[in-house]
């Protein structure tokens, strides 16, 4: 796992908006929105939505790459994620860490609480 503050997955994020291609061009938007994702030191996660979560567990493989597991339904999301200040990017990925979107799909997330 990362190390440091300002580059730590560990925290709490919100979701504030995405970024895509249309092939033409790239288009950011800003999202206003309850969701809100938490990375805790023990290797779990927490989604919050509208009063509802998900709690389960991540992995954080090839150093830039995190898998969401989903063990009710036997699924993983992967991503790839960096940072930008004190928002966490993260990208769709597949299970070899090639991005699933052929224009780059970004859903970007401000850090609420370390």
């Amino acid at each position: 796992m990362r190390v440091g503050r300002t580059n730590s997955i560990v925290g709490s994020w919100q979701l504030i908006g995405s970024k895509y291609g249309t092939g033409a061009e790239v288009i950011e938007k800003d999202i206003d929105s309850e969701y809100i994702l938490t990375f805790y030191n023990n290797g779990k996660y927490r989604e919050s939505v509208n009063g509802k979560q998900i709690d389960d567990q991540y992995l954080i493989d090839k150093g830039d790459l995190i898998v969401l597991i989903n063990s009710k339904t036997s699924e993983s999301n992967f991503y790839s994620y960096n940072f930008k200040g004190n928002k966490l990017i993260l990208d769709k990925v597949d299970k070899d860490g090639s991005l699933i979107c052929d224009e780059g799909c970004s859903t970007i997330l401000k850090r609420i609480k370390e």
